[in-house]
């Protein structure tokens, strides 16, 4: 009898034992100020808030914030926790005045003057939110006290027989104030006169009873012993007392349903959950054996928490993955789960790297069904047979269960004695009364009417076999996929790359179409019609991030395709949208060698463990919230940080030269255990008016045309803008995505406004560009004026050579009347003086202008030549050429010929014999030039002589001809040259002195051409 106990004892220990729900756990590592946590509670915001002894935790499933003594709390050890309607959170630490944190504050006495009425000290503090709002307050202290708006009131309740002892609770039933304590229940309906409405009968001086309030029912207990209490209207019913918890002092953490979970704080027992049946289940659920669970909740999306005082805090998420292995599971010989598959009564076999294969029923693993006694054989692959029967895929052998077509001893010796199954077999496909063979020499089968094996393909190695609708048997190895239609004659690899490699499995996949993975191009959807490839589509081309290292398939009963791989498992839908498993859902290793879906469930054989993972939870719908919770930033060599949870505004301002901009993200969607992305949306605002820049402008302006914002996908929790972030407002718009492509459906939004410098703003470079304006302005003003002067005085500079030019003219001019009265010759002296008089007329006239059209300047020289002539009649003559080639309106410097002409009729007359001037004009179109030679001595002979008769002389009309010209250019640009050249100098027996004038009619300005 007491064997057969022990052995039911085993039993249920063993089941119990074999199944370890992967927990989420979370320590100092992941940011936790101590693996001492007393209590927790998840915030109105979603927020999960944990009191250790090193301070005050805040959780979003990625980052810790922690408040300590320099945030102000009173004391570093948080003992217990409680949020009221006005979003407060109640705070009790160790020994200390209590306190409550709001809008990233710690209020304390001094700060709060209803805090500062409270004189309570005891150890712990308790709170409780009545329906008026009212916050009461008890605890270890001889007083409770009612707390509403500023008013404190204190009640002492050292009274009959509550004695001393602490109240732990107080609950509103029946329009009636319950408190309950350690004893039992109290109306606390008028404090100043508590009445006991039930006894429990507990010592708290033996054990320290545990109290626990759910609806209208009380629960206490104390040691092994459990108590049930319904409040009535008129009293109180003790519904039932049992008695089969472990003798311990225990704490009631979390009823729900039928279920009690109770935990042990100062034991390493870790938590038990019973249920509420009568009597109590014998066989709880123990879970984390070895930690002191100190406090169990469920938050919003029931997850299941655990806090410790020797363990930080661990998590299980709903539906939590169980894993199976060689610490939970004596009878498991490796943990390397090499093959996997599943009978057709729903248990579950599988193989390890070592060649043993087990049988999962019920949850319970069996002993081997096979242990291999050929030394370490790996199982590949385990294919299921009819009436519950299996055959195991080794390196080195087959074993099957199947007496039919093949028997267990048969098999092997025949196998192990061919010379042709000399290798290592692959894989096989079961098919009527044939079995095929994948194997490292070939592709082989095995008819059961049959002794020996026959050998289809040789020499090639073979490693996946399947079958498309049709009927027709698909093969692959290194070399590719071959079919059975053509006697397996074509690769069709060799036409279409993506099942070139090699193929580690086949499946059959809609009709006409077949699934083909291979281990360099991951998987294939290859239509086939009559055994030939006709097209293939390479997943890996339609999906966003390629999935590769597969090494098994499996299609599940809706047809979804599941990969296994060395990175997690990966599931496609028919419209190839992607679901992911890793070590987050349960998975003891992302490296998966095979995979089994039953209908809501997952079975993965990993390296590490097999494990099972409940599909029918729900996917996320999004109704979870995103938070931008932070930012921080470096400023003058400091780093800044700034909590934006509790900040209400959604605007903040940044300064101006902030450098490494980080903002921070949350998403509390905890079953994720930080694993999210973050859609974040940026669009440009104008900054505020003082602040403007032009870049801000543009980038508003330009968003506000196009309607199209700056869309990121964060991959980890920060937003980092870099060493130097471009000045701006941005309003932010963050969503936070699931694991399994869910999108937050309460994002959140705010404002950063990144201040430029003064010097970077708008209105700055307005200002420049309006002084640069005014200073270029101002300098073209003065310019002009000057320039004005300048012409000015040239132009009166010019008249005063023009000046001194006529009366030089003159001078000559009458001089040469002389001649005509000695001897006397009045007719030709009374012509010379009407041209004269005309010529003094029209010089006269043409020294009031700079320029004039070029008819009126060959007009005027013909007349002056015609007056030299008169006056040297056959001894002078005169030629003008080209002229009427040129425009007649054509800009010419006004009289700038006469005094070349007039030199060259005084110096340049031939000694002896007929004096001859040339004038030749000439325009290429951007010059003008004019070219005067007479025949007379030379420069050189007529300086020689003017010399030795008279000394030192210089001209007087190129002199001033010269200034004039000098004048002209400084005033016009016009390139006026006058160029002097004797003759005589080139040694031909030629006489005489060319002079050449050029200058560009193009820039004479044409207002000063008198017509």
């Amino acid at each position: 009898m007491r064997n057969f106990l022990l052995t039911i004892l085993l039993f249920w220990s063993l089941a119990l034992f074999a199944q370890t729900p992967a927990y989420l756990q979370y320590g100092i590592e992941e940011g936790l100020p101590s693996t001492l946590v007393y209590c927790a509670l998840q915030d109105q915001k979603g927020f999960i808030w944990f009191g250790t002894d090193n301070g005050l935790a805040r959780f979003d499933g990625n980052r810790f914030k922690v408040y300590g003594i320099e945030d102000g709390l009173p004391d570093p050890e948080v003992l217990n926790l409680f949020e009221d309607s006005q979003g407060r959170l109640w705070i009790s630490c160790f020994q200390k005045r209590p306190c409550y944190l709001k809008g990233g504050i710690i209020y304390k006495s001094e700060k709060d003057s209803m805090l500062n009425k409270i004189d309570a000290k005891g150890m712990e503090h308790f709170f409780h939110e009545d329906k008026d709002h009212g916050i009461w307050i008890t605890g270890t202290d001889i007083n409770a006290y009612y707390c509403k708006d500023t008013i404190a009131q204190s009640f002492n309740t050292k009274q009959g027989d509550l004695g001393r002892i602490p109240i732990l609770l107080i609950k509103e039933i029946n329009n009636r104030i319950l408190a309950g304590n350690l004893r039992g229940i109290y109306d606390f309906s008028v404090p100043t006169n508590m009445t006991m409405v039930y006894n429990n009968g507990f010592n708290p001086i033996t054990f320290l009873p545990s109290v626990y309030s759910r609806n209208n029912e009380f629960y206490f207990s104390q040691g092994n012993k459990l108590v049930k209490v319904e409040i009535k209207e008129n009293g109180f019913n003790e519904e039932w007392h049992k008695t089969n918890l472990p003798d311990h002092q225990n704490r009631i953490s979390l009823i729900e349903n039928e279920d009690i979970w109770i935990c042990y704080p100062d034991y390493l027992d870790g938590a038990y959950k019973y249920r509420l049946e009568a009597p109590l289940s014998s066989t709880p659920l123990n879970l984390l054996k070895g930690k002191k669970v100190s406090k169990i909740f469920r938050d919003n999306k029931k997850n299941l928490w655990f806090t410790t005082l020797n363990s930080g805090v661990l998590a299980l998420p709903e539906n939590a993955a169980i894993v199976y292995d060689q610490s939970n599971s004596p009878y498991l010989s490796s943990n390397n789960i090499t093959a996997i598959s599943m009978l057709s009564d729903n248990s579950l076999i599988f193989g390890t790297e070592n060649g043993n294969i087990y049988l999962l029923k019920n949850g319970e693993i069996k002993k081997h069904l096979f242990e291999n006694g050929f030394g370490p054989s790996q199982v590949r692959q385990l294919v299921p047979m009819p009436n519950d029967k299996w055959i195991a895929v080794m390196n080195k052998s087959l074993y099957t269960q199947a007496k039919t077509p093949l028997g267990i001893k048969s098999f092997y010796r025949n196998f192990r004695s061919n010379p042709y199954l000399i290798g290592a077999p692959k894989s096989v496909f079961f098919d009527s009364n044939k079995l095929w063979i994948a194997h490292s020499q070939g592709l082989f089968y095995w008819n059961e009417d049959e002794e020996t094996p026959y050998k289809v393909i040789k020499h090639k190695r073979v490693s996946a076999i399947g079958k498309s609708h049709g009927g027709n048997l698909w093969v692959g190895g290194t070399e590719g996929l071959l079919s059975e239609k053509d006697s397996f004659q074509i690769n069709w690899g060799k036409k279409f790359k993506a099942i070139s490699g090699r193929i580690v499995d086949i499946k059959k996949a809609d009709e006409n179409y077949i699934w083909v993975a291979t281990a360099e191009y991951g998987l294939s959807r290859v239509h086939v019609k009559n055994g030939k490839v006709i097209s293939v589509e390479a997943i890996n081309d339609f999906l966003e991030n390629k999935i590769n290292g597969i090494k098994s398939l499996f299609i599940s009963q809706d047809g979804s395709i599941w990969l296994a791989t060395n990175n997690g498992i990966y599931t496609l839908n028919d419209k190839l949208q992607v679901r992911y498993f890793n070590e987050t859902d349960g998975l003891p290793s992302n490296d998966v060698n095979a995979m089994v879906v039953d209908q809501d469930t997952l079975w993965a054989a990993t390296v590490a463990g097999l494990a099972k993972i409940q599909l029918s939870q729900e996917l996320s719908q999004g109704n979870f919230p995103t938070y931008i919770s932070g930012i921080q930033y470096d400023l003058n060599g400091q780093n800044f940080q700034f909590d934006l949870i509790d900040r209400t505004a959604a605007f903040l301002n940044i300064p101006s030269g902030a450098s490494n901009i980080d903002i921070q993200l949350s998403g509390l969607h905890f079953k994720s255990a930080g694993k999210l992305t973050y859609q974040y949306i940026e669009e440009e605002k104008l900054l505020p008016l003082q602040w403007l820049t032009w870049g801000n402008l543009v980038n508003s302006f330009s968003q506000l045309l196009t309607g199209r914002c700056d869309t990121t996908i964060v991959t980890d929790t920060h937003r980092y803008f870099g060493v130097n972030a471009q000045s701006g407002s941005f309003k932010t718009k963050v969503s936070a995505i699931s694991r399994d492509g869910a999108m937050s459906l309460q994002p959140d939004t705010k404002v950063f406004t990144i201040l430029p410098f003064w010097y970077e703003t708008a209105w700055f470079s307005l200002l420049v560009v309006s002084m640069a304006a005014f200073l270029i302005w101002r300098f073209i003003q003065q310019h002009n004026a000057a320039k004005k002067f300048q012409r000015v005085a040239s132009e009166l500079q010019l008249q005063a050579i023009k000046a001194q030019m006529n009366p030089h003219f003159v001078g000559n001019s009458i001089n040469a009347i002389q001649q005509f009265f000695y001897p006397p010759d009045p007719i030709r002296a009374s012509q010379y003086i009407a041209t004269f008089t005309s010529l003094l007329r029209q010089s006269m006239y043409l020294s009031e202008v700079p320029f004039i059209p070029f008819s009126q300047e060959k007009e005027f020289i013909t007349d002056y030549l015609d007056m030299v002539k008169l006056r040297f009649e056959d001894r002078f003559e005169y030629q003008i050429s080209e002229a009427d080639k040129i425009l007649a309106t054509t800009p010419f410097p006004a009289m700038i010929l006469q005094p070349i002409l007039e030199n060259a009729t005084i110096h340049g007359l031939s000694p002896e014999g007929l004096s001859i001037i040339d004038i030749v004009f000439s325009f290429n179109g951007q010059t003008l030039t004019c070219s005067i030679t007479d025949n007379g001595v030379g420069i050189e002979a007529s300086q020689a002589f003017k010399k030795n008769k008279k000394g030192k002389h210089q001209s007087k009309g190129i002199d001033l001809l010269r200034k004039k010209i000098n004048v002209l250019n400084k005033m016009h640009s016009l390139d006026i040259k006058v160029d002097f050249t004797d003759l005589s100098t080139f040694g031909n027996g030629k006489y005489g002195t060319m002079v050449k004038l050029t200058f560009s009619p193009r820039k004479i300005p044409l207002p000063s051409i008198n017509q």
